[in-house]
């Protein structure tokens, strides 16, 4: 059914359409299948010309290495090597193109693709054993979506069966079925929850795999937790490496209370399944020993790693096994599941400012973990304001842009950890830090919006501008710039030269 809404709603047709065309050519007589199999067909779609963009931009980037190369290399035979690399990502990029002015996608392989490949390159005797793997992999799965009105899920309910789970699948086209669930101890009491109607709704998924084994995730909703007062706890910071997480402990004052690296070499190398454990094995010590300082607290990078794989042979294994986007998810989900409250806090430039500022104080810890202190500062509301000497260490044409984003934090901490009076969205010199916290959240100015408006515009002075006010105008922690104002005149060349900071 998503193969075939898949392809209809490709040809434009409507969606009532798509849905009668379900029923008359797969017998489906309940809507709830037919509607989820349309639905997942659309967010296919959906997720296809959202990435094509993506796709277009990173191969100019990767044409631009190879081009470079290509100048500095005298070597006839690597030359030659390199220009047919070039044509071959041109040809990708042209045909990437050319959907993306078209409004259409590219045609997608329901199963595998790797067992697609192989079955088209496969010989007459191996052909049945790979059309058998192929079909099972297209087939043997389902979606069933839960909605609040419908007492958890409709056609796929969680029932209790004594001290164990059962299945039960309904409005199935031969005939409604059960089966049992064998449940991992730590997840029995989710279980018990949703079994006792404590969940307003769930979603199942259920996917046959090749061992024989069959695999039913069930996915909710968690909700946000509740603000409560946080002013006597630590907080915890992680840098995300291909290798290892780089852990920090800050007070709330914002110095070092703690730091300690969790190494897994293996990440980058092992196969993926192996690769997932480890990473969750990695990801749990490190919340285990944040939690062993009562910190109940996680800060993480808001980071998007869209950056293509064009470097050398080593460098680039690490970044395409780079697992990021996974690690940061188990972070979430695990610091959920201890109720603990996630603050995503803007990583540009923590690196640089962390080696320029806080090495000669530190020098045993590595570049990563001061990083990682740089990054609790900066949801805790501190900025980082470099010397003359700290910014010896950034490259000359970075150093004006530098120093005013990193200063530009005093002030503006996390959301999440300013609970204070409730005002008009302002800090003022009444609720300034020291201010006892209540059980209302104030969300301050946007620091994303508000530090590049103020950074580019002219200096001003007088009540409510910056330069009079401190940080932006909040009157918290104004600090000294060495630079004056002579930092934020837009007569000084101010070009980002970072692709994350011309993103924000």
């Amino acid at each position: 059914m998503v193969r075939s809404a898949y392809n209809a709603r490709l040809k434009g047709k409507r969606y009532a359409y798509v849905k009668r065309m379900l029923k008359e050519r797969h017998h489906i007589e309940n809507a709830r299948w037919r509607q989820w199999a349309i639905n997942e067909a659309d967010a296919n779609i959906k997720s296809q010309r959202q990435l094509l963009p993506l796709y277009a931009e990173n191969l100019t980037w990767k044409i631009k290495r190879v081009k470079d190369k290509v100048a500095r290399t005298a070597n006839p035979l690597k030359r030659k090597g390199y220009e047919a690399r070039v044509s071959m990502l041109e040809a990708k990029k042209r045909f990437y193109e050319r959907h993306i002015r078209s409004k259409t996608v590219p045609k997608a392989v329901f199963g595998s693709k790797k067992l697609f490949k192989k079955l088209a390159k496969s010989l007459i005797e191996s052909r049945e054993e790979l059309l058998k793997r192929w079909r099972q992999r297209r087939n043997s799965q389902f979606c069933s979506v839960g909605q609040a009105n419908q007492n958890g899920n409709a056609n796929t309910r969680i029932i209790r069966d004594g001290m164990g789970f059962l299945l039960e699948v309904r409005n199935w086209p031969p005939e409604d079925f059960i089966i049992p669930l064998h449940i991992p101890d730590v997840y029995v009491p989710i279980f018990e929850a949703i079994a006792d109607g404590l969940i307003p709704c769930y979603t199942v998924r259920v996917v046959k795999r090749e061992n024989g084994g069959i695999h039913c995730f069930v996915s909710f909703e968690v909700d946000e937790t509740p603000i409560v007062d946080r002013a006597s706890r630590h907080v915890g910071s992680v840098d995300v490496n291909p290798t290892r997480l780089d852990v920090t402990i800050l007070r709330r004052d914002g110095n070092l209370k703690a730091t300690k690296t969790f190494k897994e070499p293996a990440l980058i190398y092992a196969s993926r399944n192996k690769r997932m454990w480890l990473a969750s094995n990695l990801v749990e010590r490190a919340l285990r020993w944040i939690e062993s300082y009562g910190v109940n607290t996680l800060v993480m990078e808001d980071l998007k790693l869209n950056s293509p794989v064009e470097y050398g042979k080593h460098a680039n294994r690490i970044i395409a096994n780079f697992m990021h986007k996974k690690l940061k998810q188990l972070l979430k989900i695990k610091a959920l599941k201890m109720e603990w409250i996630i603050c995503e806090e803007d990583p540009a430039w923590t690196s640089a400012v962390a080696e320029a500022e806080y090495k000669k104080q530190f020098p045993r810890l590595s570049v990563h973990q001061l990083a990682a202190y740089v990054l609790g500062r900066r949801a805790l509301g501190f900025g980082e304001n470099l010397s003359q000497e700290s910014l010896e260490a950034i490259p000359k044409r970075n150093r004006g842009y530098a120093q005013a984003y990193a200063w530009s934090f005093y002030g503006h901490g996390h959301p999440s950890l300013m609970p204070r009076t409730p005002t008009n969205g302002r800090i003022g010199v009444e609720d300034a830090k020291g201010a006892e916290p209540l059980t209302e959240r104030v969300t301050p100015h946007t620091r994303k919006a508000v530090r590049l408006s103020w950074f580019f515009r002219e200096p001003a002075t007088g009540e409510g501008s910056p330069d009079a006010g401190g940080a932006r105008g909040h009157r918290v922690n104004p600090p000294r710039s060495p630079f004056g104002l002579s930092v934020y005149q837009p007569s000084v060349a101010m070009s980002p030269p970072n692709a994350n900071i011309a993103n924000v």
